[in-house]
């Protein structure tokens, strides 16, 4: 527990520093891809979240981006409720809980939620053997959406990856441009 906490910290103070880092253009460039709901101010912090927490699990920063405007319009202390009487928590709201302890702490900072979502995409590809369109509707919804699609289901999640895929496109076109 003590080495987990450590990494977080580690990993905030990462975010702090890389956030003063971000070229102003480059923060503008992603706020034009949601500008209801990124300021110049928020969108480096996301950027430097979703940047740190890409390198330190190997994932894809605009990817990441992508699933926290879709989960969560980009904000970190998000609570929604799940069926089950489940809840999913933070930016990138990664996995459905009924432990209120594990939600706190996904919802401490963005670097807490951008790591848990990091992860459990992470997770999702390993699963899927590197499979970018099984990690995401595992991520979307786990091995039931994984099988439901593949059935030939006519279900909204399994539009999931497309969805992800094309606002990650966005986002790498506009920061690319900057």
């Amino acid at each position: 527990m003590h080495d987990a906490i450590s990494m977080l910290l580690l990993l905030d103070l990462l975010v702090l520093v890389a956030t003063v880092l971000v070229p102003p253009d480059r923060a503008d460039a992603l706020s034009t891809t949601a500008p209801h709901y990124l300021t110049r101010d928020s969108a480096s912090l996301n950027l430097a979240a979703s940047t740190v927490t890409g390198l330190a699990t190997g994932t894809d920063p605009a990817l990441l981006l992508s699933i926290a405007h879709h989960e969560s319009r980009y904000a970190f202390r998000v609570v929604a409720p799940e069926p089950g009487r489940k809840i999913s928590c933070g930016v990138m709201t990664p996995e459905p809980t009924h432990d209120l302890e594990a939600c706190r702490e996904t919802t401490s900072s963005i670097a807490a939620g951008y790591l848990a979502g990091a992860r459990h995409l992470r997770h999702w590809f390993d699963v899927c053997h590197g499979n970018r369109r099984c990690a995401l509707l595992g991520y979307a919804g786990g091995y039931a959406l994984i099988g439901a699609c593949a059935r030939g289901a006519q279900l909204r999640g399994c539009l999931a990856p497309d969805v992800f895929m094309t606002r990650a496109a966005l986002i790498d076109h506009r920061l690319g441009a900057s």
